[in-house]
């Protein structure tokens, strides 16, 4: 991930420690400036934010974050009656005495390997590792960086976070409404895009790879 990806995931994290408003041209137009956010970081900022839980935020950013923090973040529970997105990271905590994330990422995604209501939708288990680990070599990289802008920049944190806070206004919400929708597609190819994008050969070995989980790749695997 290029450095500037990294720095818009940051200005979310720290969007949840200033309240105040701005109007949102104003607030953009400073953001613009700052030379630390370009035009997409509602998709950068969505693809860093979107599997974050209250223990991955603790570990690698503020081990004091609340629970009520503002950081939007597509449910692990895919059942219809839950929402697609919740307003801050969920706690996830785990039952064996693992200390490294990466063995939790591991035991949190095997818990749930049959599970076609967890996680991502219609996923392999080893799809379900491979994203989980690299969410971790994201934040991993993330950290060093959140505490080199905290000290260096706090004065321009402090004048373009409240826009990057206003998820509901500035795209991300958006951003993450329609990844959700992917994450929960009963039809796993459209996750990734059309089917016509890929070479036969993959959607081959799509197919194939869903049966590691579901049978029938057109309704949920659990009740």
């Amino acid at each position: 991930m290029r450095l500037s990806s990294v720095l818009k995931l940051l200005l979310v994290l720290f969007a949840s420690a200033y309240g105040k408003k701005q109007k949102l041209n104003k607030c953009f137009n400073k953001a613009l400036d700052s030379g630390l956010v370009t035009n997409d970081f509602p998709t950068i900022v969505m693809h860093g934010i979107h599997s974050l839980t209250m223990e991955n935020l603790r570990h690698y950013f503020d081990p004091f974050a609340p629970s009520t923090v503002k950081i939007p973040v597509v449910n692990f529970n895919l059942s219809s009656e839950e929402p697609a997105v919740l307003s801050s990271p969920p706690s996830l905590p785990l039952t064996n005495p693992f200390t490294s994330p990466a063995m939790r990422a591991l035991d949190q995604v095997l818990s749930h390997m049959t599970d076609n209501d967890f996680g991502i939708r219609n996923a392999p288990p080893m799809e379900r590792v491979v994203h989980a680990l690299h969410m971790l070599e994201i934040w991993e990289w993330a950290a060093d960086h959140f505490r080199q802008l905290r000290e260096s920049r706090p004065g321009i944190l402090q004048d373009i976070c409240p826009c990057l806070a206003d998820v509901e206004n500035n795209n991300i919400m958006t951003a993450m409404n329609f990844l959700s929708g992917k994450i929960r597609n009963k039809e796993a190819i459209w996750r990734y895009g059309s089917p016509r994008t890929y070479p036969v050969y993959v959607l081959i070995i799509i197919r194939r790879s869903l049966g590691q989980v579901v049978s029938n790749t057109d309704a949920p695997a659990t009740n």
